[in-house]
């Protein structure tokens, strides 16, 4: 229903204000399930899990404020700036991600050689 989930949207919206970003977060989580893309839930989503702490969240959620042509690159070279600092796991869920977008071909075929090359060592 339409206007539970914008009841849902404003009630995230005070939690927010009043700093209970669990709480804001499990409510997106809720809206999540009926495909709701509004990019201030996605900046929301962003900044709470920024202020709980958790920035490789952050700048996930903050990708889908790009236009869509945009996050898969975006993505790429997220993950490889990941593995510069050593954080292999976290780069190899976000390329996963990547192969979830259907990005183009000479994009996909980069994610995979990187993929491969984080795999293999």
């Amino acid at each position: 229903d339409v206007y539970k989930r914008q009841a849902q949207y404003a009630l995230a919206t005070c939690l927010f204000h009043l700093g209970e970003y669990e709480r804001v977060l499990k409510i997106y989580e809720e809206l999540e399930s009926v495909a709701l893309d509004f990019p201030d839930i996605h900046a929301q989503k962003a900044a709470s899990y920024l202020l709980l702490g958790r920035p490789i969240d952050a700048l996930t959620a903050s990708m889908l404020l790009l236009p869509k042509e945009k996050r898969s690159t975006f993505r790429l070279y997220f993950a490889q700036a990941l593995i510069h600092i050593g954080d292999k796991k976290n780069a190899k869920t976000v390329i996963e991600g990547l192969f979830k977008e259907n990005p183009c071909p000479s994009l996909a075929r980069r994610a995979r050689l990187l993929l491969h090359h984080l795999v293999s060592k």
